[in-house]
């Protein structure tokens, strides 16, 4: 058990991330609302900051699910060629 800014978080309590509010964020995404597959293509400097976008979540699991999902596609491809 933990107490967080006041709220008590009982053992073993899911958390859950609220990715729309991180994806949708104006002071992050000008006009969030529009897709623009641009912003998703930007070169930049390698970072060990992870930024968004967050599509397989995030916390202690993120990096298994994003190399079994890598994994699942990879061989999806492979069987369709």
């Amino acid at each position: 058990d933990t107490i967080i800014d006041g709220y008590w978080i009982p053992k073993r309590s899911l958390i859950c991330a609220n990715l729309g509010s991180i994806h949708f964020d104006p002071e992050i995404y000008p006009d969030p609302e529009k897709f623009q597959l641009e912003r998703f293509l930007k070169v930049e400097e390698k970072s060990s900051k992870r930024e968004g976008p967050y599509p397989f979540g995030i916390g202690k699991y993120f990096d298994k699910l994003l190399n079994q999902t890598r994994r699942r596609c990879a061989h999806v491809l492979s069987s369709m060629l």
